[in-house]
């Protein structure tokens, strides 16, 4: 199969056949291993699938199915999230998302995909639960996360959610807060927080840091 996508390739990239170039191309995928190589792959296909009649379903499904299998790469993301709010796919490139995380190779890249759960829950679904516990699931991961524990602490007390876990959360960005202005609304939170828990003692240290 190699040998014959080796001779076909260079004669269909000379040709305007776009669908055969297409299917070759995925095909020659299938037969890799190296995942950086196959994320190329998979990226040159799907916009051969857009020049072939613009066929952003197939060229979704090709993304989304990679993203699944833990191929990721930004430019893959930003590909199958342009695609899929042209097709009004957002919920199926999260199931995606969220089906590729256990196989994935890094803690960073992790972080990465759940970001992005995040701001697609939070942003294009408005889908507050999903979003809360991709947050969770951030702030369990990398505990100092001050993006993650920032936007749960936002989610928190918009909702009116656990003030006392709250208050947590606002102990752990003041004390890692390096800005003054945004230290001191972190303390004032706590404040105001540690007061309705009537947890005297932490108000009483916030007040005197």
């Amino acid at each position: 199969i190699e040998t014959a996508i080796d001779i076909l390739e260079p004669l269909y990239r000379q040709s305007e056949e776009k669908g055969r170039l297409a299917r070759l191309l995925v095909a020659k995928m299938n037969h890799m291993d190296n995942s950086l190589d196959r994320i190329q792959l998979t990226i040159e296909a799907a916009g051969v699938m857009l020049e072939d009649e613009n066929r952003q379903e197939d060229a979704f499904s090709l993304l989304s199915g990679e993203l699944a299998r833990g191929n990721y790469s930004e430019d893959i993301l930003a590909m199958a999230r342009m695609l899929a709010m042209d097709l009004d796919s957002v919920q199926p490139l999260c199931s995606s998302l969220e089906q590729a995380r256990p196989y994935l190779d890094s803690e960073s890249i992790e972080l990465d995909v759940l970001q992005a759960l995040y701001e697609l829950y939070a942003q294009i679904l408005d889908n507050d639960q999903r979003a809360e516990t991709v947050l969770r699931d951030i702030v369990q991961l990398d505990p100092d996360n001050v993006e993650g524990l920032k936007n749960l602490a936002e989610h928190l007390s918009r909702n009116n959610e656990n003030p006392a876990e709250l208050l947590e959360i606002y102990q752990t960005l003041a004390r890692t807060s390096h800005n003054a202005e945004e230290k001191r609304e972190y303390l004032r939170a706590i404040v105001d927080l540690a007061s309705m828990t009537g947890d005297g003692e932490t108000e009483l240290m916030a007040l005197s840091s």
